[in-house]
C-alpha cells in the first residue's frame, strides 16, 4: 500500500466524522426545538421579544430618570434615591447629567 491509498482512507475517516458530528448536531437541533424551521421560527420570535424588551427597558429607564430629577428638584437625599433604586449615588448623578444634558 503506499502513501496515497493511506492518504485516502484517513481522508475518508475524518469526512466521516465530520459527517458524524454534523449529524449529532442536527439531531441536537431536532431534540431541543423540532425542525430546523421551527427553530428558525422560534428565533424569530424571541428577537421579537427582545426588541419589545429592550422598548419597555427604555422607557422604564427614562421614567426612572425623570423620577430622579423631580426628587432631586424637592431635595430628596441621594442616600434615599440610591437605596430606592439599588444604584450608587455616583451612577445616579450621571444618570441625571445624562438626563439633563439631553434636554
Amino acid at each position: 500500500m503506499g502513501k496515497n491509498a493511506t492518504a485516502r482512507r484517513k481522508t475518508r475517516r475524518r469526512e466521516a466524522a465530520e459527517q458524524a458530528a454534523a449529524a449529532a448536531r442536527e439531531q441536537v437541533l431536532t431534540d431541543r426545538w423540532g425542525s430546523r424551521t421551527d427553530a428558525l421560527s422560534r428565533l424569530s420570535a424571541v428577537s421579537r421579544q427582545l426588541e419589545l424588551l429592550r422598548a419597555e427597558e427604555l422607557a422604564l429607564l427614562d421614567e426612572r430618570d425623570g423620577l430622579i430629577v423631580a426628587l432631586r428638584g424637592v431635595n430628596v437625599p441621594w442616600t434615599n434615591l440610591a437605596g430606592r433604586t439599588r444604584l450608587s449615588r455616583q451612577a445616579l448623578t450621571k444618570r441625571l447629567a445624562m438626563t439633563e444634558g439631553s434636554d
